[in-house]
C-alpha cells in the first residue's frame, strides 16, 4: 500500500507555483457554511467572503449565485471550498457594463472548483470574470472560466505577488461581432504583478491572451508551463509590452515548458503560437505547436521575431537559452507529450462536469473545433442555456466541525476540525500528515482528490503516470 509523507505546509497538499503559500501564515479560519444561492444576504458567499479569516463551504449546494452588481469590496485570508458543493457564480443582462463578476483584492485567498461563467454582454460592453486585483499569495485550482468577452480572468491594476492558477479550465471566448473571430480574450498578467504561474491548465476555442503579461513598473516573474492551448485565435501567447518606457517599464521574465498549442479552424493563417515583445526575456524549452511540431526543430520555431506575430524569430531576440529560477513548477515540467492525456482530463471543475465542460473536453480531446453549437458572438449568446449543475455528494455534518460526520467516524475524529491527525489511512493508500494540516483540511484535500484521482466524468481515461512520479510532480513525497 503507497504511503504518502506531508513534510511541508502549502496552501493544501500538492499546491503549486508561486501561491503554494497563501494563507498558510495567516491567523486561523472560522469556518462559514454558504447555504444560499442568493446573491446577497446572510448565508451567501458575497456575505462570507466580505469578512477576513474564513473557510468557506458549499455543503450539499449546486446551482448559480448570480452576481449582478459588479466589483465590490473582498476579505483577506479566505479559502472556497468549491469541492463541497457544485456552484457557478454567473451575471446575466442585469449586470453592469464593464464589470468583472468576482475579483479579489486582499490576499491570501485559496479558490478551488469554483466556476465562472457570463452569459453574455450588450454591444458595445466587454466583461470578464475578475480575479486578482492587488495583495499578495493566490492559488485558483481546479475553476473553470467560460463565456467572456473581456478577459476571463487575470492578476492586475493594484499589484501584488504570488498568484498561481492550476489545472483550470477556460473555454469559448465571445467576441463584439460575429464576424471577429479568433479576437476574444483570455488570461492577462500585467500592471506590477510581480510572480505569477499558469501551470497544467487546459484553454480551447479561446482568440487571445494565453496568456497575455507585461511587467508594468516593475518586474515580473511569469510560469507558463504544461498547458494545452486548443484553437487559439488571432495569437495565443503574448509576452512583453509594445508601449512601454525605458527607464519606467520593468521586465517580464518568462519561462514557457512544456506547452501544447493546437491549431484550430478559428487559428489566424501564419501567425506563430508565441508572440515576444519589448521589456521582456523568455526562456523556451520543449513546446510544441505551428511551426514546431516536435523537438526536433530549434526551441525558437515556435516564436514570431520580436514585437511581430508572422515573422520568424531567426535572430534569437528576446530569447534567453537557460531557465530563470522561479518554483519547482518550473523544474519538475512533465514532456510535452504527456500534456494532452495529463492534463485534460484533469482540468477546471472536474470532480462534477456540466454538459458544456464534456462538449468541450471531448472536441480538444478529439483536436475539432470550432465548437458545434456554440457561437463566438456575445450578442447572441444570451441563448446559451445554462447546463444544469448535479447534486453534489451529500455532506452530513452535525457537529460544526466543517467534516462530514461518516468521515469522522470512519477515521476516529473528534473535536471541533482543528486537530491535527498524522496517520490517515484511505484505504488503497495511507497519508502520513507530518506538516501539521487540520483534519478538515486533510478532509477537504480528500474531497478534491488530492492525494489520488477520480475517474473523470467525462469518460476519458486518465494517463497512466505512476503514483510516484505524479506526486514528486507534486511534490508530495511517496
Amino acid at each position: 500500500m503507497p504511503t504518502i509523507i506531508l513534510n511541508e505546509k502549502l496552501a493544501y497538499p500538492g499546491a503549486g507555483g508561486y501561491g503554494r503559500y497563501a494563507g498558510v501564515s495567516s491567523p486561523p479560519r472560522s469556518l462559514y457554511v454558504v447555504t444560499s444561492l442568493a446573491e446577497n444576504g446572510v448565508g451567501t458567499l458575497k456575505d462570507a467572503i466580505s469578512q477576513p479569516d474564513r473557510d468557506i463551504v458549499l455543503n450539499n449546494l449546486s446551482g448559480y449565485i448570480p452576481f449582478l452588481t459588479g466589483t465590490f469590496p473582498t476579505a483577506n485570508n479566505l479559502r472556497i471550498h468549491g469541492q463541497t458543493g457544485n456552484v457557478a457564480i454567473t451575471a446575466n443582462m442585469s449586470a453592469p457594463p464593464n464589470s468583472s463578476l468576482l475579483s479579489f483584492q486582499g490576499g491570501d485567498v485559496v479558490v478551488r472548483y469554483l466556476r465562472w461563467r457570463r452569459q453574455g454582454e450588450e454591444p458595445g460592453q466587454a466583461a470578464g470574470g475578475g480575479a486578482v486585483l492587488g495583495g499578495d499569495r493566490y492559488i485558483f485550482d481546479h475553476c473553470n472560466w467560460t463565456t467572456m468577452s473581456d478577459d476571463f480572468c487575470g492578476a492586475a491594476n493594484q499589484g501584488g505577488s504570488a498568484v498561481t492558477f492550476s489545472n483550470c479550465l477556460f473555454y469559448i471566448s465571445l467576441e463584439k461581432l460575429a464576424s471577429a473571430r479568433g479576437t476574444g480574450k483570455g488570461l492577462l498578467i500585467y500592471n506590477d504583478i510581480s510572480s505569477a504561474s499558469i501551470i497544467e491548465s487546459v484553454f480551447a476555442h479561446v482568440g487571445s491572451r494565453q496568456p497575455s503579461g507585461k511587467a508594468g513598473t516593475i518586474d515580473c516573474n511569469l510560469e507558463f508551463v504544461n498547458n494545452l492551448i486548443h484553437n487559439w485565435g488571432s495569437f495565443a501567447t503574448h509576452l512583453g509590452d509594445p508601449n512601454g518606457t525605458v527607464g519606467v517599464n520593468g521586465t517580464l521574465y518568462t519561462n514557457l515548458i512544456g506547452n501544447d498549442y493546437v491549431t484550430g479552424n478559428n487559428t489566424y493563417p501564419s501567425r506563430y503560437a508565441v508572440n515576444p515583445d519589448d521589456f521582456s526575456s523568455t526562456y523556451l524549452h520543449d513546446n510544441i505547436g505551428r511551426y514546431r511540431p516536435d523537438n526536433s526543430y530549434p526551441e525558437s520555431a515556435i516564436a514570431s521575431e520580436l514585437g511581430t506575430v508572422s515573422t520568424a524569430n531567426t535572430t534569437g531576440t528576446g530569447l534567453v537559452g537557460t531557465p530563470f529560477s522561479m518554483t519547482p513548477a518550473s523544474l519538475n515540467a512533465m514532456d510535452v507529450s504527456e500534456v494532452k492525456p495529463y492534463v485534460l482530463p484533469r482540468a477546471g471543475a472536474n470532480k462534477y462536469r456540466d454538459s458544456h465542460d464534456i462538449d468541450i473536453i471531448a472536441q480538444v480531446q478529439a483536436g475539432s473545433g470550432p465548437e458545434s453549437g456554440y457561437n463566438h458572438d456575445k450578442e447572441s449568446a444570451w441563448s446559451y442555456p445554462l447546463p444544469a449543475l448535479a447534486a453534489p455528494d451529500p455532506i452530513n455534518d452535525t457537529t460544526g466541525s466543517g467534516i462530514d460526520d461518516a468521515f469522522e467516524a470512519q477515521h476516529g475524529l473528534t473535536g471541533d476540525g482543528t486537530g491535527t491527525t498524522v496517520n490517515w489511512d484511505f484505504g488503497t493508500y495511507q497519508v502520513v500528515n507530518n506538516a501539521g494540516y487540520t483534519d478538515r483540511e486533510m478532509y477537504w484535500s480528500y474531497l478534491a482528490n488530492d492525494f489520488a484521482d477520480l475517474p473523470d466524468a467525462g469518460g476519458i481515461t486518465y494517463f497512466p503516470i505512476d503514483d510516484q512520479e505524479r506526486h514528486r510532480r507534486r511534490g508530495l513525497t511517496l
